[in-house]
């Protein structure tokens, strides 16, 4: 994958160009955005602080900020890591032909369970009222099959 098919899937979810991601606005919009990005190009491309600075025009050390605040905030907040999770999910789908698009929601699904499974200070019931936001009446078979599971099962 490049990095731009992450700086794409980053501009599409929040609704902004490339320029505007890599330009001098500093509104906490596009900043998040921007903070979204680095984190997902390094730890997903492994590209280095320094590389990831030249494509969104910032030094290596606000690239290192960046990328450790935005890690420690999708360790805390479950919704926070789905949205990354999501996008670069939709990162990889828009590479695919689209016959293969077909299993997106598929794929999502599977990467959210996996990550609600690494979450063990949730309940249940949180999780499952996670699930249920995060799909919002999508009623794929991988979805009812982790809700309507028992606790100590996990989805395939």
């Amino acid at each position: 994958m490049e990095p731009e098919a992450i700086i794409e899937a980053v501009c599409r979810e929040f609704e902004i160009t490339p320029e505007v991601l890599a330009g001098p606005d500093r509104t906490a919009r596009v900043s998040s955005a921007r903070s979204i990005a680095a984190a997902l190009l390094c730890d997903n491309l492994n590209l280095t602080f320094r590389h990831v600075g030249e494509i969104l025009k910032r030094d290596r050390s606000t690239i290192h900020t960046a990328v450790k605040t935005t890690r420690a905030k999708a360790k805390a907040q479950p919704n926070f890591a789905v949205t990354m999770s999501n996008i670069f999910s939709d990162a990889r789908d828009a590479l695919l032909p689209p016959k293969g698009r077909e299993a997106k929601h598929a794929r999502r699904a599977r990467e959210f369970f996996r990550l609600l499974r690494e979450l063990p200070h949730l309940s249940w019931e949180r999780k499952v009222e996670l699930l249920e936001i995060e799909f919002d009446a999508v009623a794929s078979d991988a979805v009812r099959e982790f809700a309507t599971a028992t606790p100590g099962q996990t989805a395939h």
